[in-house]
């Protein structure tokens, strides 16, 4: 800001930069360092950095068959073709993206300028580019796969999270497959995309929750005020195909993320608890620590990463540890191969492992 002008000559959009006299030093959009004459107003130089490691990811996903890699930051985004080891696209930031199996990549850019928020589809072949398939505006939206968890305020009283209504789309077909509207308090809402899946937590503390409780009489009799009703529902079908009471002992509770693959279901709590459930049977399975986990019936294990650059591998049934990884830095992000049979690990030193599950016995 120009304080005697009063007037704001020039801004930029990342945390890290300086300014001496009329020289501004930036990260521009594509990742280069600038720096910038602001009287001249043009760029002087530029420079691209040596690669650095990997922060939080707003979007990450890996194809079915462990080929093509999407990632994006909270300034950029790429995709990759893991097998030559080629970069295919470099983006501006997206906060969700699906590999489709048609060899396409669908992804939801926010609205950036004069580009409203939309899913974009990219071609990984490169033939057809970039190009919008579904517009999303103010939307409320989470992209999971093929679909949208779509979140609907019915007041303008919408931080409360009571009188809501939520939707499930397919957005390739461009149709509404569920909805349901929650009079009062609504509940965390997840999808599994494979399976066509949702998993529902209601705290009991919730007079919405204690509602909810009422449909399973033969809980009732489990659940402590404090605990939480955890549902799995073919959304498909709208019918509830598991259900559990998470026992939470009156301790601080807070699920920050999940994952769930059938009967399985392992709850991240913070503090980088991780809590593993049959849901066939509604009982804990095993106790462990890291800050990201994935759950593999077909496999029969859950993989527990941490910030040391390890990952483990546990046997879904005993939770006996099968085997154990070490790397350089820190796992970013870690996925399953469709047929379980492969771990995908991405580093937050930007190198990719594809780890034969078979080789762990």
């Amino acid at each position: 800001m120009d304080i005697n002008k009063r007037d704001v000559f020039v801004s930029f959009e990342h945390d890290a930069g300086d300014i001496y006299d009329n020289w501004l030093v930036s990260e521009r959009k594509d990742g280069k360092l600038e720096i910038y004459d602001t009287t001249a107003k043009k760029e002087v130089a530029s420079v691209q950095l040596e690669q650095s490691l990997v922060g939080k990811l707003t979007a990450v996903s890996v194809s079915a068959g462990l080929q093509w890699l999407a990632a994006s930051s909270r300034s950029r985004g790429a995709v990759w073709d893991l097998v030559p080891n080629i970069r295919l696209y470099h983006t501006r930031s997206f906060q969700g993206c699906w590999f489709a199996e048609d060899d396409v990549l669908y992804a939801d850019f926010p609205k950036h300028e004069k580009q409203e928020r939309g899913i974009i589809l990219a071609d990984l072949s490169l033939t057809g580019g970039l190009r919008p398939v579904y517009p999303l505006e103010n939307t409320a939206a989470a992209l999971y796969g093929p679909y949208l968890l779509v979140q609907k305020a019915e007041n303008e009283k919408s931080f409360e999270r009571k009188n809501w209504t939520m939707e499930i789309r397919d957005y390739r077909a461009k149709k509404t497959i569920w909805t349901r509207h929650f009079a009062h308090e609504v509940p965390q809402v997840f999808l599994s995309p494979t399976n066509s899946t949702a998993l529902l937590i209601w705290p009991l503390k919730w007079g919405a929750g204690r509602e909810e409780l009422g449909h399973f009489p033969e809980l009732k009799a489990k659940a402590a005020k404090e605990d939480l009703l955890i549902e799995l529902l073919d959304f498909r079908k709208d019918v509830v195909v598991g259900k559990l009471v998470v026992k939470t002992n009156k301790n601080p509770f807070i699920v920050e993320a999940i994952s769930f693959d059938q009967d399985w279901l392992a709850l991240r709590l913070r503090g980088d608890r991780i809590l593993l459930y049959s849901l066939a049977t509604g009982e804990q399975k095993g106790h462990f620590f890291g800050y990201d986990v994935k759950v593999n019936a077909t496999a029969g294990v859950i993989a527990v990463s941490n910030s040391t650059g390890q990952l483990q591998l546990y046997d879904l049934s005993t939770a006996q540890l099968r085997h154990d990884y070490k790397f350089p830095s820190a796992v970013a992000y870690m996925s399953f191969s469709q047929d379980g049979r492969r771990l995908f690990a991405f580093t937050r030193d930007q190198t990719a492992y594809i780890l034969d599950l078979s080789a762990t016995h």
